[in-house]
């Protein structure tokens, strides 16, 4: 049997790792994956990396003659540049949309068109009031957002005028073992792993918003539902991936102060109060659930569990490097 050519951008990411990891216990796959910025990983050499940034026509271009992909994930953007409402730093429109137009543009020039899965946002809707399902206009609310929805609409038309079989994974918030400090609940358990292990009292976390709503999925149930749609998704269309259920920031963070050995005061810092981020979140999850039958199964507390571990073990390292 020939082994089918999968490329993932972005692999070197968070997302991208745990993707391309699980790609790899497959034995019918040729992996590939692209990196802009070096980092630490535990891919095997089953996966050839590519070292590019996609925001370059004709690198892009030249990887994808290369490569002939059949199937592409693609999760490369940038989640920090722009996040917040007042800045004009182009990064999020270069990195989210100017890289997605040239890989489209690339694939388009392929004899045979690659079936593609774009990482798109839940983002995109914004603060849209009630339950979000995938019909509701898009109204982001940052720079960031706004350059994710230009990308899905961008890969809507693609499929409607060019018959690039793109379907648009719109991905609310997720964690896992492992993950960096650029998100809250990540920042979190890293901060509470140091008050422990420095066991100062007294021991106080500085925390923003903690009554904004928020859907988190274990990244493994992310990955499985990112390759479902894969197999089963529509090109053309767009499928919410989230768990369903919301709860309070301030639930989840109280679920790590759970894990931890010793007693923690929340106190409330003004400085990290953003000046626009949704407040209430429901998410409709029927249309993914109808058509691969997917559901979380890892529960949200084992998950925060393993990750107060994982940091634990990354905040010992702290101290040993010193």
């Amino acid at each position: 049997m020939t082994p089918v050519r999968i490329l993932v951008t972005g692999a070197l990411g968070y997302m991208g790792q745990h993707l391309s990891q699980a790609l790899q216990l497959r034995n019918d796959v040729e992996l590939h994956g692209t990196y802009r910025t070096a980092r630490h990983h535990s891919l095997s050499q089953r996966m050839t990396l590519h070292h590019i940034d996609l925001c370059g026509q004709l690198p892009t271009t030249d990887l994808i003659n290369q490569v002939q992909p059949e199937q592409i994930y693609h999760l490369a953007g940038n989640i920090q540049a722009s996040r917040g409402i007042d800045r004009r730093d182009p990064a999020a429109e270069r990195d989210n949309f100017g890289a997605t137009l040239n890989l489209y543009r690339a694939c388009l020039r392929l004899t045979k068109l690659p079936m593609i899965v774009f990482a798109s946002t839940g983002a995109v809707y914004g603060q849209s009031a009630g339950i979000m399902t995938e019909t509701l206009p898009l109204k982001p609310l940052n720079a960031y957002a706004a350059s994710k929805a230009t990308a899905d609409m961008f890969s809507s038309r693609c499929w409607v005028e060019d018959g690039l079989p793109v379907i648009r994974a719109r991905l609310f918030n997720y964690l896992g073992p492992g993950q960096d400090e650029q998100t809250a609940m990540s920042r979190f358990a890293h901060e509470l792993a140091r008050l422990e292990r420095s066991n100062a009292a007294p021991a106080i976390l500085n925390v923003g918003n903690l009554d904004a709503e928020r859907d988190f999925t274990d990244i493994a149930d992310l990955v499985r539902a990112l390759t479902l749609l894969m197999e089963r998704g529509e090109p053309g269309e767009a499928y919410n991936v989230a768990s369903g259920i919301s709860h309070p920031m301030r639930w989840y963070l109280d679920e790590l102060i759970k894990q931890v050995r010793i007693p923690v005061e929340v106190r409330t810092d003004p400085t990290l109060l953003r000046t626009a981020e949704t407040q209430r979140l429901q998410v409709d999850i029927s249309k993914l659930q109808a058509l691969t039958g997917w559901k979380p199964t890892v529960p949200l507390h084992q998950t925060l569990a393993a990750m107060m571990e994982t940091c634990r073990t990354a905040v010992a390292k702290e101290g040993q490097s010193r």
